[in-house]
């Protein structure tokens, strides 16, 4: 084989090596991808809005009811923070639901950062079709409410207004972690 046979040759296996590496990658990613973003780590402004939003959580959609509450967790993973949740009708409206699922990228005192996945399915609502938001969205305590309000609050489907709401855990002692701002107003 002459040389410049032979480099050609090293050359065509370096790309056929390279082109195995970067197939094997992307199937390997592919198959480690949920469908929710995750950041590098969640950015925590505030440690005691931290530790208030980690953990269970009552949630809600008005369109389901006021009064019986979904569940959602917040989880912590190598310094990414999760949400899953979920709230179902009853039998009044057994079709009815609200899913949310993904990472929280930034915690501030009032505030946190969401991207994931919302979905709400009301039988009155966008002829009772599944409604999905996919994005960033923010969660607020506003007006010493007890819970996180989803502040891009329209429809895009429909003309009207969902309150999906995340709600404050119980204190477990008699510290407490309510906003500094909530606590002056008290």
């Amino acid at each position: 084989m002459s040389r410049a046979h032979h480099f050609d040759f090293m050359k065509l296996l370096t790309f056929c090596t390279c082109l195995a590496l970067l197939f094997i990658s992307c199937t390997f990613t592919q198959a480690q991808n949920t469908g929710v973003p995750t950041p590098a780590k969640t950015v925590i402004q505030d440690k005691g809005a931290y530790d208030r939003l980690l953990g269970d959580h009552k949630i809600s959609l008005q369109w389901i009811s006021w009064d019986n509450f979904g569940q959602a967790i917040v989880t912590e993973k190598d310094g990414v923070l999760s949400i899953e949740g979920e709230h179902k009708g009853g039998k009044q409206n057994p079709t009815d639901f609200l899913t949310i699922k993904g990472v929280i990228t930034e915690v501030d005192e009032l505030t946190f950062t969401f991207d994931g996945t919302i979905v709400t399915q009301i039988s009155h609502i966008a002829k009772g079709e599944p409604v999905t938001r996919t994005g960033v969205y923010t969660f607020a305590i506003t007006k010493n409410r007890p819970y996180w309000r989803m502040r891009e609050m329209n429809n895009p489907k429909d003309g009207v207004v969902d309150y999906i709401d995340i709600y404050f855990r119980k204190p477990a002692g008699p510290a407490s972690t309510a906003p500094k701002k909530l606590k002056k107003e008290r």
